[in-house]
């Protein structure tokens, strides 16, 4: 069954008035994660002994305790692939994935709601920190696959349901998205320009993967569907916290003063 089966317009103002409460949650929790991480940075260079040759921005000093880097995550450091996605390396690094999601994350949040939205931002940031695992040495972070993500969710949307919607959204949410996608990649080809295109890549296929088998907001579907997303939701916030108390672990660890960052961090990277 259509969402937009009887009085299609209608009912597409009406998920565009839906409130985006997880979006916004989104936005706040990557700042103040970077802004912690700048904050607690600047204490360390001041008073803990920390030399600026080995960090050359505050962030990046508290970040690198979180960083995708294989070889630790080879050594068992599993929740690197989850913790990197909370990394933002440098304040534009930020700003633009705040700005991606606040563009993008209120669709998806509209058309699939605040469980669906979630579960597709994280599983698809989990599958671009995997691609970025297997196909990219460098250390990498950012929410850039779980945004990603969303935007090949958006692509779908748009393809799914294009008889339902009007026929220049549907286009513009489906093929007319694809030159800005094939762009982004394609930048991230050229070596001056430190995009990690496994996370990017992975997280894109992973979100049209996923709206291919989720049904969005309205669409008939069964009620153990929506307890399912639920439980989903439950699950990842547990596991958010498992991956936050192993990372204040280690940072707490590798932060205590210059030797012990540069005794935990002296490996090639």
């Amino acid at each position: 069954m259509s969402i937009f089966q009887s009085n299609n317009l209608s009912r597409f103002r009406e998920l565009l008035d839906e409130p985006t409460p997880g979006t916004k949650v989104l936005m706040v929790l990557n700042v103040l994660f970077w802004m912690a991480a700048f904050a607690t940075g600047l204490y360390l260079l001041d008073y803990k002994g920390f030399d600026k040759t080995t960090a050359p921005t505050p962030d990046i000093l508290v970040f690198t305790t979180g960083l995708k880097i294989n070889l630790l995550i080879i050594k068992g450091a599993w929740w690197r692939l989850v913790s990197s996605m909370w990394v933002h390396l440098g304040f534009m690094h930020l700003a633009f994935n705040v700005y991606g999601l606040f563009i993008i994350a209120p669709l998806i949040e509209k058309f699939y709601d605040t469980r669906r939205m979630f579960f597709i931002y994280m599983v698809s940031g989990l599958i671009g920190s995997l691609a970025s695992f297997y196909f990219v040495d460098a250390p990498s972070g950012g929410a850039s696959g779980a945004l990603y993500g969303l935007v090949g969710a958006m692509m779908v949307f748009g393809y799914k349901y294009r008889k339902d919607l009007p026929p220049e959204l549907g286009k513009k949410l489906s093929t007319g998205m694809a030159p800005w996608i094939l762009f982004n990649i394609a930048i991230g080809f050229f070596d001056a320009v430190p995009f990690d295109n496994g996370a990017h890549i992975g997280g894109f296929l992973g979100g049209m993967a996923l709206a291919l088998v989720i049904p969005a907001r309205l669409e008939a579907r069964a009620k153990f569907s929506d307890r399912f997303f639920s439980l989903c939701a439950v699950v990842i916030v547990v596991v958010n916290l498992v991956v936050f108390g192993m990372w204040a672990f280690e940072a707490k660890t590798c932060l205590a003063d210059g030797a012990a960052f540069l005794s935990c961090y002296s490996i090639p990277m």
